[in-house]
């Protein structure tokens, strides 16, 4: 490694000295996920999501956005938990 290189490395790495990484624990309310899902399935799930934002906001000016419809859609999948893996016993069973 050339020295104009190394100086130039500690010179961007004294940017991030004392200063902490990220925010502190507990203050987030909300973080990024990745999921892996088929990709048509994923299309029907945006398109529900603006389905249903549109809906509400012609119907009586509620404003939401995707990631609330998301957050309903996780909520309700754990209020029907044995709904839901009835379903999947039996697709995987093939019956």
């Amino acid at each position: 490694m050339t020295d104009e290189r190394r100086k130039r490395l500690a010179t961007m790495g004294q940017r991030f000295q004392g200063k902490p990484l990220g925010r502190p624990p507990g203050e987030r309310q909300r973080e990024r996920h990745s999921i892996y899902m088929d990709s048509e399935q994923w299309e029907l799930v945006n398109d529900f999501c603006k389905d249903v934002i549109t809906s509400l906001y012609l119907q009586d000016g509620t404003e939401i956005r995707k990631f609330d419809v998301h957050e309903e859609i996780f909520a309700f999948a754990a209020d029907h938990r044995e709904e839901i893996l009835a379903r999947l016993r039996t697709r995987r069973s093939g019956t």
